[in-house]
């Protein structure tokens, strides 16, 4: 019997804009199904129904290995969420109902077309006469206990076996949880550790960026954590990730500490431009995804399809220590010439990618 709850629902969801399908497949089973639309279009199923009811809907949605209740109540034409994460982490979204009724679709994952075009749109780079004078805070004494303390192990180069055996450990004590709620004002390494603590040893991908660039550099390694920015500036939709200077490469390299992953495309680790270009030239199925452990479960396309919104602007820190920040004089973002007056006057704004990546 159909029920009030069945239909087709609209709004944000987790980090997302989204559509939530409920309904019953012509065998009688019912169904709960979600689609992320804004960051590559994600379609899936929540991982477990609890129960459907005509007004409500309990399902189970699995997010880095560990389960969380979803709550979703009908409420006039309005579908109400709740979410908890933890005592601390209590979410909740209000989705419009756009229909009433709502097709089940097996689970897929596809880079969009217009995110592509949007990409090659704004690909165009130049050499500018810019001078910047970037700066490391190396081997910092209180991190270095810090990272003793919690059974890093140090390292003496900076060759890639020591970063990913440092990126190992990392991925091992702190997860990502997905959202961007915990204190954006804190900052340094051990203040992001602690954070993380009081919440079952997770943080954002801006907590996972600034805790994995803090242990690098207080091991001597050059690495700063980047923000990879779309162009929608009345939705500034961002992923925080680490570039990392690998000595034997004689590159920085993308590090993802949030999906403990790093790409790799015919043989050669991949930054954040380079990867950008595969996916623009058409080289997405052949990027390589390279994990230090099975946290995170996305398919690859499901990743670059997340990437693929999030690679117009690029933005690093000039000066990479404990105590500073992505603030307007500390800031260079690398755009393309398309782009520059989209971005707005947000510290030095440069199209030289040999500038913005040098060592």
């Amino acid at each position: 019997m159909k029920k009030s709850i069945y239909g087709v629902y609209k709004g944000s969801f987790l980090v997302s804009k989204a559509e939530i399908f409920i309904g019953e497949k012509e065998d009688g089973e019912e169904f709960v199904q979600f689609s992320l639309l804004d960051i590559g279009q994600i379609h899936g199923d929540f991982d477990e129904i609890k129960n459907i009811t005509d007004q409500e809907a309990n399902v189970v949605l699995i997010n880095s290995g560990t389960p969380y209740d979803v709550a979703m109540v009908l409420n006039g034409d309005k579908l109400n969420i709740h979410m908890e994460l933890s005592e601390e982490l209590k979410f909740d979204f209000e989705l419009d109902k756009i229909s009433d009724e709502a097709d089940f679709c097996e689970s897929y994952s596809i880079i969009p077309e217009e995110n592509v075009d949007f990409l090659k749109a704004n690909n165009e780079y130049s050499s500018d006469e810019k001078l910047i004078d970037y700066k490391y805070e190396f081997n910092n004494p209180e991190v270095l206990a810090e990272l003793d303390k919690r059974g890093f192990e140090r390292v003496k180069d900076s060759s890639f076996s020591s970063i990913w055996k440092l990126f190992t450990k990392m991925c091992e004590l702190f997860t990502q949880n997905g959202m961007s709620v915990l204190n954006q004002k804190k900052r340094g390494t051990i203040a992001k550790m602690l954070e993380a603590d009081e919440f079952g040893s997770c943080t954002n991908c801006r907590g996972m960026s600034i805790i994995f660039a803090g242990v690098l550099r207080a091991n001597g390694i050059k690495a700063f954590y980047e923000g990879l920015f779309s162009a929608d500036s009345d939705d500034r939709e961002c992923h925080i990730v680490n570039e990392v200077y690998v000595e034997e490469f004689g590159k920085y390299i993308l590090f993802d500490a949030s999906l403990c992953s790093v790409y790799k495309l015919d043989g050669k680790y991949l930054n954040s431009v380079e990867l950008k270009d595969a996916i623009i030239n058409g080289r997405a199925n052949d990027v390589v995804v390279e994990r230090c452990n099975d946290k995170k479960k996305q398919s690859n396309v499901e990743i670059l399809s997340y990437y693929s919104k999030n690679l117009v602007h690029f933005m690093r820190c000039i000066n990479s220590s404990e105590s500073t920040d992505t603030t307007e004089d500390n800031t260079v973002v690398l755009s393309p010439v398309s782009a520059i007056e989209e971005y707005g006057n947000k510290g030095i704004i440069t199209t030289d990618i040999d500038k913005y990546f040098a060592a």
